[in-house]
């Protein structure tokens, strides 16, 4: 059974208030919980406020938006089918036979126009963000071609996924979107 001694659990507390002591210099607020390889909870401990202008404490009981941290799930479950030789990391007639969506994308080039895609789109490509999906609200271009057809990449619709590509399947990066289709 894991523990950690007092000095320990306090010096780490003590490295958690500081990080959030200056609202300017440090981080508004922040609960950190850690638990051992046996399952155990070790420590949890929250610090600083709830928000920038906050004067609410953070606590142990306030709810968090994990927004991409959903891409670090599903990121360890198709490793874990990699793994077992479920799915292939870079056999793009797999990944497109399981999301047929991907492989009539055209890739949106910088003057507006489109070009068809000259690769497949693998699942490491999705993994890594190198399938040439962005968001809009991140790059001008895809931004500039979303509003006219009323895209909304946090619909939750399929259909608000199947957005045009930055660059050729493999050949840049971008974060975007690119993880909803390697949910398994």
């Amino acid at each position: 059974n894991m523990s950690l001694n007092a000095q320990v659990h306090s010096h780490i507390c003590d490295i958690i208030d500081k990080a959030c002591e200056d609202q300017k210099t440090g981080i508004p607020g922040t609960t950190v919980v850690v638990v051992g390889k046996d399952g155990n909870e070790l420590l949890a401990h929250s610090a600083g406020k709830r928000g920038t202008g906050s004067k609410d404490p953070m606590t142990l009981d306030n709810i968090f938006w994990i927004a991409s941290c959903t891409k670090m799930l599903v990121g360890v479950a198709c490793m874990q089918l990699v793994e077992q030789g479920v799915l292939k990391l870079d056999d793009a007639e797999q990944t497109e036979s399981l999301c047929p969506e991907l492989k009539g994308l055209q890739v949106l080039l910088p003057d507006g126009s489109f070009e068809e895609k000259k690769h497949g789109i693998t699942l490491r490509m999705l993994l890594t963000h190198t399938a040439g999906f962005g968001y809009s609200f991140f790059n001008e271009r895809l931004r500039q071609w979303s509003y006219p057809v009323g895209m909304d990449e946090f619909s939750g619709r399929i259909e608000d996924m199947k957005i045009p590509l930055l660059f050729q399947p493999g050949e840049g990066w971008e974060y975007g979107v690119s993880m909803v289709y390697s949910e398994p």
